[in-house]
């Protein structure tokens, strides 16, 4: 597997099609700070090794629920990240678990690996 890909993938920061053109430029202001986000949730699905549900994440991450279920639902779409099942959510119902694929696994080191090595710019 080439790291180029890997390396070079951003989250699409969407905005709604008909919205005005203020959020078409917010979406693109908050690019950088989704791409942080997909990190902070990466690196915790790369960590769980029964996977985490979206509560799960915002708990380890610190990230908020609207702010995962968009950041999660990037990372599906870019191959990084898979739905695997559901299990009981905290008020009984049932919620998807999530999981880090192979993809997903690799970025998450090229991420740690990274963060040991100061100076160096981020992927």
């Amino acid at each position: 597997m080439s790291d180029l890909p890997l390396l070079d993938w951003q989250p699409v920061t969407k905005a709604r099609k008909r919205g005005p053109e203020t959020s078409k430029a917010a979406a693109r202001r908050a690019q950088p700070g989704c791409s942080r986000q997909c990190g902070r949730i990466l690196e915790a699905l790369s960590r769980a090794p029964h996977g985490l549900t979206r509560g799960e994440a915002c708990d380890l991450t610190g990230i908020l629920n609207q702010s995962a279920c968009a950041r999660l639902s990037e990372l599906v779409d870019g191959g990084f990240v898979v739905v695997r099942g559901t299990r009981e959510g905290p008020f009984g119902d049932q919620v998807h678990v999530y999981w880090a694929t192979e993809r997903g696994m690799a970025r998450a080191k090229v991420l740690r690996d990274m963060a040991c090595q100061p100076g160096k710019p981020s992927p």
